[in-house]
């Protein structure tokens, strides 16, 4: 189950979020001054200089672990642009701890041709 929404320019709320807040925007555009995402953390130039990007997270509503919740994953955009949540579900799922589930992932989304970004991944075992 994913508790994120990806803010990237293939979300239409986010293509409307820089609509309505003035900021140039193209049909097919992927990134915004050289960014794969439209909110960061860090990149605080883009901020500072109200150029489309910024902080503000998506937040979803609150979801009631259950007893088949086995563990989270998170993690930044240099996982998921390389993978998909099952896809990452389906090669840690049998590994027994949250360091060895998280240097899997890294080391799988490193070896990816699909890699170029930086990448963080924290696995909470439940």
């Amino acid at each position: 189950m994913f508790l994120s929404s990806d803010h990237k320019l293939t979300d239409p709320g986010e293509i409307n979020r820089l609509k309505e807040g003035g900021f140039p925007y193209t049909e097919g555009q992927t990134r915004i001054n050289g960014l794969a995402v439209s909110r960061a953390l860090g990149d605080h130039f883009l901020k500072q200089n109200n150029l489309g990007v910024i902080v503000d997270p998506f937040v979803s509503e609150p979801f009631k672990l259950g007893a088949s919740d086995s563990f989270i994953i998170i993690a930044s955009d240099g996982l998921w642009d390389t993978m998909t949540g099952q896809e990452a579900v389906d090669l840690i799922k049998d590994l027994d701890s949250p360091e060895k589930m998280a240097r899997k992932l890294v080391g799988s989304a490193l070896h990816s041709s699909k890699c170029t970004d930086n990448i963080t991944v924290i696995v909470i075992n439940l």
